[in-house]
């Protein structure tokens, strides 16, 4: 199991640079763990990031990186997993962005 913990609840930037390093290992999204520094049932501390593998650059749609961005700002304890878990579907699926009835994307 991988964990991440991000600094923020809000913390974009490390999300999308952890997701970046994990999916382009292709580590499966039920094998990692998104915390928020400091949070309550903050198990894990600090994190580590040493423990990420390198990323190497992959495209995604434009419109992936505007959901999310707004999605981020969301209060879902899970809202880190579910962007990580299409993340790794639209590497597969490019066009899935514009499903609209794909169930993972309604959620977000």
């Amino acid at each position: 199991m991988r964990h991440v913990v991000l600094t923020t609840e809000d913390d974009f930037e490390g999300w999308r640079e952890a997701a970046r390093a994990l999916a382009s290992s292709r580590i499966p999204a039920e094998q990692v763990s998104w915390r928020v520094s400091g949070a309550s049932g903050d198990l894990f501390g600090g994190g580590d990031a040493s423990a990420l593998p390198p990323a190497r650059p992959f495209p995604v749609p434009k419109a992936f990186l505007a959901l999310a961005e707004t999605a981020i700002l969301h209060s879902d304890p899970e809202r880190f997993a579910l962007l990580y878990a299409l993340l790794l579907r639209l590497r597969e699926q490019p066009g899935l962005i514009g499903d609209s009835a794909d169930p993972l994307l309604r959620r977000l």
